[in-house]
């Protein structure tokens, strides 16, 4: 009625022993063969290697690599005129940085003179002037 189980359950579970006993066999004659023919195991392994190397080199080499991919084409004649356009912008957008700063140079003084009265009056009338021309460029363009 109670029967003992193992706790310890045989390492040769799920095989047969003569599986077990023809690896150990196998193993025993290799070890034996590499022990009285040592130079013939050492030219077999060289040889193992030089056919592993051959075939590595020659039969499992990819293709030859994809050329180089042809240049682009010049872009349309209309792209230089657009790249103009970006350039001017540049320079208007820096032109108006610059006239800011000296609008706000200007007002951060504690008085305003005729000098500086002037001055803010220029300033004012070249930034009238960009925005005309930012205006125009956007209407004359398609």
């Amino acid at each position: 009625m109670y029967r003992k189980t193992p706790s310890n359950p045989d390492t040769d579970a799920g095989q047969g022993r003569d599986v077990r006993l023809g690896i150990q066999q196998l193993g025993n004659g290799f070890r034996l063969w590499v022990e009285r023919h040592p130079l013939h195991a050492l030219a077999a392994m060289l040889a193992c290697i030089l056919v592993s190397g051959i075939v590595a080199f020659t039969v499992m080499r990819p293709g030859p690599p994809p050329g180089l991919a042809a240049l682009p084409q010049p872009p349309p004649s209309s792209a230089g005129r657009s790249i103009g356009g970006i350039v001017r912008t540049y320079g208007t957008l820096r032109e108006i940085s610059g006239i800011q700063q000296e609008i706000q140079a200007i007002i951060e003084k504690g008085s305003l003179g005729t000098a500086d009265s002037v001055r803010l009056i220029e300033a004012l009338q070249r930034y009238e002037r960009l925005q005309q021309n930012i205006s125009e460029n956007k209407n004359s363009e398609p």
